[in-house]
């Protein structure tokens, strides 16, 4: 331990907040912000046997040490502004171990300030949360299997309806069956499962099949394999809207304003594109089971398809950009308006919640 460690151990280790925590169970450090690059002074026994530290290669040292390769830079900036402003900040950061191993680390930092306001120390407290965020990631892959294996089966029947001429709405009837029967194995999951991270994951994967079956639906009413059929997606977002609103406490609400007809080709990028922006609504905004409402709206502009979906939640964090989001649904949400040659825009919606704003192009037929 350097002289710098030495000097602030002994300071801290009379102090009443250092004897509050130093028997806690939760990985815990005091950093002093009034000495250069804001050192570790005090670490608990949890901390040290979370990092597989000891004490005397921790303390005087800047809490960055644990951190490795696949460490996000965007999340240590934050962290880094955070301290620099002595404002909180609860975040999620990958972290290594002494030998190596990686994992995911809850991170609650927050200053103790003195009776000038004056930060003196940082608290800094760790939560192992590796479990989850594994757990959640295998259900993303899984859910993104079997959106795969759908579009494979998809694919199969078409061909063989094809290939034997079979009867087209049928096949489209069958394939609807197997989704509405997969979402409700889901539902019966997320009805099960203990970890609210896990029954989030699910819910999202039900919504997104839902979304599938009732392209499937508008398919089976309009007649597959019709040259130039047209149809009027409000009737299946009406339905689409009550789904989602049963998800969750938050309100789902359509309008519909003098829509075009599109062709089925066209309803699948934009029903899945209202699925996921009312998902993440439901999520972000609102909490996965908050009350609050999302409007869904439907309507014409300039020779094209207009989806608004806008929620009366606390609004977009500052710097908000979609194009760099990690998130599953708005990833989707990108893909799909990109693959429609559409256009996606977003911002403050008159309640103070965000707005987003999809534009899709209408294909006429030939």
């Amino acid at each position: 331990m350097d002289a710098i460690g030495a000097i602030g151990s002994s300071r801290v280790s009379r102090q009443p907040l250092v004897r509050a925590v130093v028997d806690s169970a939760v990985p815990t450090v005091l950093t002093d912000p009034t000495l250069p690059d804001n050192p570790i002074v005090f670490a608990n026994d949890s901390f040290l046997q979370l990092i597989g530290y000891p004490e005397e290669e921790v303390l005087g040292r800047n809490c960055k040490f644990i951190q490795g390769p696949d460490t996000d830079p965007a999340t240590c900036q934050r962290i880094r502004e955070a301290v620099a402003a002595r404002e909180k900040i609860v975040t999620e950061i990958l972290n290594y171990r002494k030998d190596g191993t990686p994992f995911w680390n809850q991170l609650h930092i927050a200053p103790v300030l003195d009776e000038a306001g004056e930060a003196v120390y940082f608290v800094g407290s760790q939560i192992d949360v590796t479990a989850r965020i594994e757990g959640q990631r295998t259900l993303v892959t899984q859910m993104e299997r079997l959106e795969r294996e759908v579009e494979e089966r998809k694919a199969a029947l078409q061909q063989s309806v094809a290939a034997h001429e079979l009867n087209a709405r049928e096949v489209v009837h069958r394939v609807r069956n197997s989704l509405f029967l997969l979402g409700a194995l889901i539902e019966v999951k997320r009805n099960d499962a203990k970890d609210a991270g896990v029954r989030e994951v699910l819910r999202e994967i039900g919504g997104r099949i839902n979304a599938v079956a009732r392209i499937q639906g508008l398919l089976e009413n309009v007649g597959s394999g019709r040259a130039g059929r047209r149809i009027d997606l409000s009737h299946a977002l009406s339905s689409l809207c009550q789904d989602l609103d049963a998800l969750a406490l938050t309100r789902v609400r359509l309008q519909v304003s003098d829509p075009p007809e599109i062709s089925p080709e066209q309803a699948l990028p934009a029903t899945l594109a209202i699925t996921e922006l009312v998902l993440n609504a439901q999520k972000h905004a609102f909490g996965g089971n908050g009350e609050g409402e999302i409007v869904v709206r439907l309507g014409s502009d300039g020779g094209g398809l207009a989806i608004e979906v806008e929620d009366n939640g606390p609004g977009l964090p500052m710097g908000f950009d979609p194009e760099r989001s990690r998130g599953t649904g708005m990833m989707v949400v990108l893909t799909q308006t990109r693959l429609a040659r559409g256009r996606l825009s977003f911002g403050e919606a008159e309640s103070g919640g965000a707005s987003f704003r999809v534009w899709l192009p209408i294909e006429r037929p030939a």
